[in-house]
């Protein structure tokens, strides 16, 4: 199996282990959602994560990025969406920074707007959908 996987192209090993991960995410799908609610709230995190390693390797640019050799080896894992994430799952991220460092550049965003004397934008989007709202509740 390993020397078939060598004959083959990067876009042909790229593609066959999106197929593979893309059928392994549809079964991981369908068990999490026979669970009990409480279950699957905390399978969240890993519907996304899962989701988002599968996106990767949708994006052709991305995928190009790896190497043969990187494909192949891929490709002979037996669960590979299973093992990219939990070796995600094992790797220390900087999530709640890079969320924290979102947050921070929106909010000194928002300030700068208000001290020019505008409405910073998503606040003028919030604005529109609450009057937007009222409006409906007035009609009923």
């Amino acid at each position: 199996m390993v020397t078939d996987s060598i004959n083959m192209t990067k876009d042909v090993l790229a593609e066959k282990l999106y197929q593979t991960m893309q059928t392994e995410y549809d079964n991981y799908l369908a068990r999490v959602l026979q669970m009990e609610p409480e279950g699957i709230v905390q399978e969240a995190y890993g519907i996304i994560t899962r989701a988002d390693i599968l996106i990767l390797f949708e994006d052709d640019v991305w995928t190009n990025t790896l190497s043969k050799e990187q494909l192949v080896v891929a490709c002979q894992l037996k669960n590979p969406l299973e093992s990219l994430y939990l070796e995600w799952l094992d790797r220390d991220t900087n999530h709640m920074e890079t969320l924290g460092e979102s947050v921070r550049y929106s909010l000194e965003s928002y300030a700068r707007s208000l001290l020019a004397g505008h409405l910073p934008t998503s606040c003028k989007k919030t604005e529109k959908a609450r009057n937007h709202h009222v409006k409906q509740e007035m009609q009923r």
